[in-house]
């Protein structure tokens, strides 16, 4: 019986909050990639086998309908691999019969279909949203689950799909079958059973020379190419359809065909200059669609070729010890074979790279590629106290190992079809289950306070910075920062748009992807508290990506707040020299006769001036500092607000100070600054003229 299973609403509504941005042209939404089955994702894999979760289908238990005494129970698997939605939903097919969606942050199922059928060919996912998955039927289903339209001879067991470029969907099981699903023909749309009414027509049929898998198709849709049970790689033309009569359904033609030795579940590539990659028994080939010219790229003897990744300039292959029946020529791999092998080819030398052995077989596990050219590959293997051991292999672009994940399992047909989702997880199907490895980011914390000190409910900003160390990229990544309330509170407090601030004062900020070696910021402003003392802020981070050091997660800066400086100290009058008798004079004799150095030291703030220092200085220039000639100083009682002293200094001008010439005088309030000041840059003076030194 058809079953829909939906969530309850509150958990829904979360699971989709969780959920990554849409990034349509991220996902990896059909075999291998793309319609011409590359095999590489536009973004990194994991660095390490860092298990982010994992879920395991559970076994489920039918009774044949023409004997109600035979049951059998289904295995507590996924086999058939994953695909991965817009919004980064995570669609599987169970051994259970059920479509199963996923949250890619934490593997709580959003919506199961009971009675889809098993599947052994994973799911796909539209240019619409639109899910696909082949059981006992094609279903496309919408992301609700709910049923968009249905196909009952589209699909079995094996039966795969590819989704076009143009959104085509094209599914196998023994011919093909596509789909235009922006024009859909439902043949009974008002049939009462819902499921009937949901029925609809090919748009074409391709069964000429048969084919089954999943087909590979050029980026502007001109021709199809698949595999059939007789060895033969077909290019099929969707667009020269001929309409049978008898059944009222259209057969596209032949393009042309060509006899290979393979197993049927090698899938053809799509090179970017239009050659197309297909395994022939031992040995890759290459034929150019144009010439049918063929290229032969020869691998390790015994070793049958089975799975393509296309990285541009290079392609990896997978091939696995075969056995020859002498008799038939029927080939079969070893399951308990000890090791297969990885090619990196170079296709234009007809050439291998570097070529690297892989414990165990395993013909079911394709390579894939991240955007970094890191390669991910998996194997079957036999192991002492289990039936099989499961390998995850990742290699750089230079055939460098970077890790193995091994883990005990009782199938053999693991690794199916893994892919790399839009966060950069890795999913992949061990020991039957769907397992999330995600791989791990440093992220530490900084918060700084400008300025700081500050005074008083003066402007305010503080930054919180999140850095991730790597060596993966951080996903869902957030930070919390814990704002003092005569800060936050204040009507003058902005924080940015991606932060929700709740009644505690903690600001959520959503940092979302943050790259290896890379940063995200938050600035809140405002003012500062009215009252004197300390101001702490508190920032948090975390992501859904495993920390491996969460000792930096975390820091709390203090902010000292004080009263505002009101003291302002100037020069208020010029500074004049006055020989002893009280004569002003412009010369001045150096040795041991006195002179009156006199200025006035004024407080034009609006509090009082503690007890300072007057410096007199003959300088160079009209810019008066400390690294003039200083010629002494002279002490400067309190001063209120707005009240003014006349200084004097009485001293001789030594004739080691400086040499007989002509230089500026200039007197320094609070020279050397030993008060605070609410400015800090107007305590100078000089003479407009300069005073002759002999």
């Amino acid at each position: 019986m058809l079953k829909r299973i939906i969530l309850s609403g509150s958990l829904v509504a979360l699971s989709v909050a969780l959920a990554p941005a849409p990034n349509a042209s991220a996902n990896w939404a059909t075999y291998q990639y793309n319609a011409q089955h590359s095999g590489k994702a536009p973004v990194k894999g994991p660095s390490l086998p860092v298990i982010k979760w994992q879920y395991q289908a559970p076994s489920q238990t039918f009774t044949d309908p023409n004997d109600p005494n035979n049951l059998w129970t289904t295995d507590q698997s996924f086999t058939a691999g994953v695909a991965e939605g817009t919004d980064g939903t995570i669609y599987a097919a169970g051994d259970d019969g059920r479509a199963y969606a996923f949250d890619p942050r934490t593997g709580a199922i959003k919506y199961l279909l009971d009675g889809v059928g098993v599947c052994c060919a994973p799911p796909v996912v539209g240019k619409d949203g639109t899910i696909y998955f082949s059981g006992n039927g094609l279903w496309a289903l919408n992301p609700d689950f709910s049923i968009k339209f249905y196909y009952p001879d589209g699909g079995n067991c094996c039966g795969a799909i590819t989704v076009a470029d143009d959104g085509t969907v094209i599914v196998g099981n023994g011919w093909l079958h596509a789909f235009d699903v922006n024009n859909l023909v439902f043949l009974d749309p008002t049939n009462s059973d819902p499921l009937s009414a949901k029925i609809v027509a090919p748009k074409w049929i391709y069964n000429e020379r048969g084919a089954d898998w999943s087909a590979a198709v050029t980026p502007d849709g001109a021709t199809v190419y698949a595999e059939n049970y007789s060895g033969e790689l077909v290019a099929i033309d969707p667009n020269n359809l001929t309409l049978n009569p008898d059944d009222g359904k259209f057969y596209a033609a032949t393009k042309w065909f060509k006899t290979i030795i393979n197993d049927r579940e090698s899938n053809p590539v799509i090179a970017a200059n239009g050659n197309i990659y297909i395994a022939d028994d031992q040995k890759v080939i290459s034929i150019n669609p144009t010439t049918l010219a063929v290229q032969t790229i020869a691998l390790t003897p015994g070793y049958q070729v089975s799975n393509f990744a296309n990285n541009g300039g290079t392609l990896y292959a997978t091939a696995h010890p075969v056995t020859i029946d002498p008799v038939t020529g029927a080939r079969s791999f070893d399951e308990n074979a000890e090791s297969s092998m990885l090619y990196a080819i170079n296709p234009t030398g007809a050439s291998v790279t570097w070529s690297a052995v892989l414990p165990g077989a395993g013909e079911y596990a394709n390579p894939i590629i991240d955007n970094t050219g890191s390669v991910y590959v998996g194997t079957i293997q036999k192991a002492d106290g289990v039936d099989f051991m499961a390998n995850v292999n990742m290699f750089t672009p230079a055939g460098v190992k970077v890790f193995t994940y091994s883990k005990g399992t009782i199938l053999g047909n693991d690794l199916r079809r893994p892919i790399i989702g839009m966060d950069g997880t890795l999913y992949v199907i061990i020991d039957g289950s769907l397992v999330a490895i995600g791989g791990t980011a440093d992220l530490s914390v900084d918060v700084v306070a400008s300025p700081s000190p500050v005074t008083t409910n003066a402007p305010l900003s503080v930054t919180a910075t999140v850095t991730n160390a790597g060596p993966d990229k951080a996903v869902a990544s957030i930070v919390k920062v814990t704002l003092p309330s005569g800060f936050s509170s204040s009507a003058s407090f902005v924080a940015p748009a991606n932060c929700i601030m709740n009644s505690s004062r903690v600001a959520s900020c959503v940092l979302g992807e943050i790259v290896a070696s890379t940063s995200a910021s938050v600035t809140f402003t405002g003012i500062a508290p009215a009252t004197v003392g300390n101001a702490s802020f508190t920032a948090t981070t975390k992501s859904d990506v495993p920390d491996p050091i969460t000792t930096n997660n975390s820091k709390t800066i203090t902010v000292p707040v004080t009263l505002p400086v009101s003291c302002d100290l100037v020069v208020s009058v010029v500074p004049k020299i006055t020989t002893s008798t009280g004569t002003s004079t412009t010369s001045v004799t150096r040795g041991t006769t006195k002179y009156n150095f006199i200025a006035t030291v004024k407080n034009q703030g609006t509090g009082t001036c503690a007890a300072s220092t007057l410096g007199f200085y003959f300088s160079t220039n009209t810019t008066i500092d400390s690294s003039d000639y200083k010629i002494g100083t002279a002490a400067v009682t309190s001063l209120a607000a707005g009240a003014s002293k006349a200084i004097t200094l009485n001293v001789a001008v030594p004739t080691s100070l400086l040499s007989a010439s002509s230089y500026y005088l200039g007197a320094f309030a609070d020279s050397p600054a030993v008060i605070t000041e609410k400015i800090e840059t107007n305590n100078t003076s000089a003479t407009a003229s300069k005073i002759t030194v002999k």
